[in-house]
């Protein structure tokens, strides 16, 4: 199995490693590859215990590179980092999680933008 934007899991693409920081980057791309600006739109993550299940973590628009959260350092590039701290981590037993990110548009329409599973996964060093 390739790595995809939508699993984060050992062995497909990249896992979270608890007690450790975890920082992806996402850029939202048209199909001719040209960066879509985020400056109207608003995101959110959530990641569950399963689907419909208890809540692990949210994850809400912040304004700096090192909190929890989706940072988006300059909106017309279309990038979005997804940012945990090693202290958020810790919140969360090893195990593959379902996650969703929604978007929120100008007109107040709520859309699903990406959904998968993540892994958290201990070093064991």
């Amino acid at each position: 199995m390739g790595c995809s934007e939508f699993d984060f899991q050992v062995s497909t693409c990249t896992q979270v490693d608890i007690g450790f920081d975890f920082d992806k980057v996402l850029t939202y791309k048209d199909s001719l590859g040209v960066a879509i600006p985020l400056s109207s739109l608003e995101f959110s993550m959530t990641i569950k215990q399963s689907l419909g299940g208890t809540t692990l973590l949210s994850l809400v628009e912040v304004a700096n590179n090192i909190s929890t959260g989706l940072y988006i350092p300059a909106p017309s590039t279309g990038v979005i980092n997804i940012q945990i701290t090693d202290a958020d981590t810790l919140l969360v037993d090893e195990g593959i999680y379902p996650y969703e990110i929604k978007v929120v548009d100008a007109d107040a329409k709520v859309e699903i933008f990406m959904q998968g599973t993540i892994q958290f996964h201990s070093r064991g060093f």
